[in-house]
């Protein structure tokens, strides 16, 4: 009984010193001023976000980035630059289940000042509410995020931008710091906002984005005795927006590809060599 208790002990002073390192690699940072951008024009939502930190009186050998778990089925790409030069990172574990950790290893000195850019990309974050629409309805969408941006460290000042695909909004999180623009929502500057705060951020707005999505993509590569190459290639598409409900009229559907509107893709586009030939 002894030794099983002995056992458990020596695991559990395991997993706490891997936490302690963790944290200790990661710093005392405060982010100064962080700046985000969520662009939420298309059905692909890309988050820019720029980060002064500056490290504590011991200096830092990493930076962490939080990303939040219920998202992490949504994340198609994500990369840290510093200087203009893209940075290596690597997962690491902390004491949260709700959060996917980054960490950028980097050894900075004390109270030495940094600026991280973190780029984010997500697909199929927008949810068409509702969920079916008839052939001459708008599409809505809802957007669902944090109104601060999620970070272990404490941050002085922050602020964020969602720049939508039209100033049609149905509803939106309200704010005493919320300047509307038309197309655009800035919320902040939001002052001594403590680690890991937390509050959801909703956008209810229409979009005229086609929700292109390719299910499937074959490609053939046939290369010939005398050196030509021949290239061809199968794709699965579909609208993943909002679904139709009722019935489909051509003649609707022609009078509103004439005026550009309605969501709906009407043509595929494709990037080949130079010095391709049919």
């Amino acid at each position: 009984c002894s030794s099983d208790l002995f056992k458990m002990a020596r695991s559990l002073f395991i997993v706490l010193a891997i936490v302690l390192a963790t944290v200790c690699a990661a710093g005392d940072w405060v982010n100064k001023d962080v700046s985000r951008v969520i662009d939420a024009k298309t059905h692909i939502v890309n988050v820019k976000v720029v980060v002064k930190a500056k490290a504590g009186k011991n200096g830092a050998e990493s930076y962490v980035f939080l990303i939040p778990r219920e998202k992490m089925s949504h994340v198609s790409f994500y990369s840290v630059s510093v200087k203009g030069e893209e940075v290596k990172t690597s997962p690491v574990d902390i004491e949260r289940e709700d959060a996917f950790a980054i960490s950028v290893p980097m050894k900075v000195g004390p109270k030495e000042v940094v600026e991280f850019v973190f780029n984010i990309v997500l697909s199929n974050l927008l949810e068409p509410y509702p969920k079916e629409i008839d052939q001459l309805s708008e599409q809505l969408v809802l957007l669902k995020g944090h109104l601060y941006f999620w970070t272990p460290y404490f941050t002085k000042t922050q602020n964020t931008e969602v720049l939508l695909a039209s100033g049609k909004i149905e509803s939106r999180t309200e704010s005493d710091e919320l300047e509307v623009n038309d197309d655009s929502l800035l919320y902040g500057p939001f002052d001594d906002v403590k680690a890991f705060s937390d509050e959801e951020l909703k956008v209810h707005f229409m979009t005229d984005a086609p929700f292109l999505t390719l299910y499937f993509v074959e490609r053939e590569i046939e290369i010939s005795h005398w050196g030509n190459v021949a290239v061809e290639e199968h794709v699965g598409a579909t609208h993943s927006g909002a679904k139709l409900s009722g019935p489909f009229s051509r003649l609707d559907y022609q009078m509103r590809r004439q005026a550009e509107t309605g969501p709906s893709f009407r043509k595929l586009k494709a990037m080949v060599p130079h010095e391709a030939t049919d």
